[in-house]
């Protein structure tokens, strides 16, 4: 029997980042980039200057592809990672299972409310998300909240 279910309102938000990143405290991205095939969207060797602080040094080696703007929806940007991967999903299985600098492999989806939104929430499409288990990936969900809501919640806030 068929059920009738009512269409889930969503909430637009301000922006939305999805990323796979494969990290290790030894990993060597340029080994990643041989074994694959693919170029990263961002890499470095642990040591080297961080991308959003240059005084600070990685603690781990990383790759990393990006899924693209982030105006883009969760699933656009999920399903253009995956067709990344796609000619080389195998060899992606087999790095994942057998090089032991390669200690994650996290799909990082990070998603930020529009000013106001107490609470939100937002649904993943299971075929993506068994696309990337599949592949030996583990999914991280991140909500950023914009710091005025610090005041709500007891927060401090500088005059």
């Amino acid at each position: 029997m068929a059920v009738k279910t009512k269409a889930i309102r969503t909430v637009k938000y301000e922006w939305r980042s999805v990323f796979l990143t494969l990290a290790g405290k030894n990993l060597d991205p340029e080994k990643v980039t041989k074994a694959l095939g693919i170029p990263p969207d961002d890499r470095a060797k642990r040591g080297e200057p961080r991308f959003t602080n240059r005084k600070k040094k990685c603690k781990q080696g990383y790759w990393s592809l990006d899924g693209g703007s982030s105006k883009w929806r969760v699933e656009t940007q999920m399903t253009n990672i995956l067709k990344r991967l796609s000619p080389v999903k195998r060899r992606l299985r087999q790095l994942l299972k057998e090089d032991k600098d390669v200690k994650r492999a996290d799909l990082t989806i990070a998603i930020m409310p529009p000013t106001g939104v107490l609470a939100a929430q937002y649904r993943l499409n299971a075929e993506l998300v068994d696309e990337f288990a599949s592949l030996g990936v583990d999914i991280k969900l991140s909500i950023h909240v914009l710091s005025e809501f610090d005041d709500l919640f007891g927060g401090n806030k500088a005059d």
